[in-house]
């Protein structure tokens, strides 16, 4: 989301995530295991995949939004 923790951190719509810390990422369901093992305000770092390329960043989670 514009304004979120990935966008802050520089990721992009388009970019696949493909580890979060050490926890590989091959599904929604693996991100959203690794994703709730983890405390809002902690700091990730976060391989992603962006035009076939590997690529880290650090992200300091948030917390989830609510409608």
């Amino acid at each position: 989301a514009d304004g979120g923790p990935a966008a802050s951190a520089g990721l992009q719509p388009g970019d696949v995530i493909t580890k979060i810390g050490d926890t590989p990422v091959d599904s929604l369901n693996s991100l959203t295991t690794a994703l709730a093992s983890l405390a809002p305000g902690s700091k990730v770092t976060v391989t992603y995949s962006r035009d076939g390329r590997s690529t880290t960043a650090e992200v300091t989670l948030g917390t989830l939004a609510t409608p």
